[in-house]
C-alpha cells in the first residue's frame, strides 16, 4: 500500500504527488523521486523512488488521518528502492505494473491507496545475506546487552528449501559474564500468496548453560515471531491476488512474485 496524506482530497497530479511524499515522510521515507504524470484521476503513471530513504516503523504510532481519495487508475505505476533502508538493514524493491486501479484504503493507522486491480505486473524484494547477516549482529547486541551478555560474533547460513521456503541458522559467539560460548538459532522461514513471510521450527541451540541464558529472554520473542506472520508486501488486496511467489537464495535472498487480472502464458 501507499502511504499519503492531504488535507483536502487529491484533485491533480500534483496534489496527488504532493500526498504521497506527505504520506511516506510520516514513516520517516524521504523518497527520492514522487512523480505523476497525466490528468487527474486517470493518470499515464506514478512512479516513486524511495531509494536512500529509511524506513522508521516506530513511527506509525505518530500516523493521522487526513482527507480521503477516490478511486484513480494510471496507466503505469513504478515502485523502486536501491536500497531502502528498514532501520538499518539495506532492501532493494523493484515493482512496475500496467493499467492499474488505486483505491483508497485507510485504517485507524494512517491513509493509503491500496492496489485494487491491474492488468499485470511484477515485484521483486532483495537483501544481501552479509548486510542481513550485519543486521541480525546489532540487533542480538543490543538485546543481549539488556540481559548482561555481550555478542562477539554473528554467523549467519541461507539454504533454499524448494520455490517458497528457506531453512536459516545463525551462529552466535556470546560472553555471559565470564562464560563464553557458541549459540545457535535456527529455523525455517516461508513465504505465502500474500508476500507474508512465517517463521517455524524456531530453536536456541549451542552450549548447555549459555542456549539456557538466552532462552530465558529469547523465547517469548520468537514464539510471538511464529505467531504474527511478517508482512513484506501488500500487494494481494482486492481483485489483485500474486502468483508465481519464488524465493532465490545465492548471495542474497530474493523474493520475487507476479500479479494481475491477465494471466501469462507462465502463469
Amino acid at each position: 500500500m501507499i502511504p499519503f496524506l492531504c488535507d483536502s482530497p487529491p484533485d491533480s497530479a500534483s496534489s496527488l504527488a504532493a500526498a504521497i511524499a506527505a504520506g511516506l515522510e510520516l514513516y520517516g521515507v524521504k523518497a527520492r523521486k514522487t512523480d505523476v504524470e497525466g490528468t487527474f484521476p486517470n493518470l499515464d503513471s506514478v512512479t516513486i523512488d524511495l531509494s536512500g530513504g529509511v524506513f522508521k516503523p516506530d513511527l506509525k504510532s505518530s500516523h493521522r488521518n487526513g482527507a480521503r481519495a477516490g478511486r484513480i487508475t494510471s496507466s503505469r505505476v513504478v515502485i523502486t528502492a536501491i536500497p531502502l533502508l528498514i532501520e538499518t538493514l539495506p532492501i532493494e524493491i523493484h515493482a512496475q505494473a500496467r493499467e492499474v486501479a488505486l483505491v483508497d484504503a485507510s485504517t485507524a493507522k494512517g491513509s493509503f491507496l491500496a492496489l485494487d486491480s491491474a492488468a499485470e505486473g511484477n515485484i521483486e524484494i532483495a537483501a544481501e545475506i552479509a548486510k542481513l547477516e550485519a543486521f541480525l549482529h546489532a540487533k542480538a547486541v543490543e538485546a543481549a546487552s539488556q540481559h548482561g551478555a555481550d555478542i562477539r560474533e554473528t554467523h549467519l547460513t541461507v539454504q533454499a528449501r524448494g520455490d517458497r521456503a528457506l531453512t536459516f541458522r545463525m551462529e552466535v559467539i556470546a560472553k555471559f559474564f565470564l562464560l563464553k560460548a557458541n549459540v545457535t538459532l535456527s529455523g525455517d522461514a516461508r513465504i505465502d500468496d500474500a508476500l507474508n513471510l512465517h517463521f517455524s521450527n524456531l530453536e536456541i541451540g549451542g552450549h548447555a548453560m549459555a542456549a539456557g541464558l538466552l532462552s530465558k529472554f529469547a523465547r517469548p520473542r520468537l514464539d510471538a515471531l511464529q505467531r504474527e506472520p511478517i508482512p513484506l508486501g501488500e500487494l494481494a488486496l482486492g481483485d489483485v491476488k500474486l502468483r508465481n511467489v519464488k524465493v532465490a537464495c545465492d548471495e542474497a535472498i530474493r523474493i520475487t512474485a507476479e500479479f494481475g487480472n491477465r494471466q501469462t502464458e507462465r502463469a
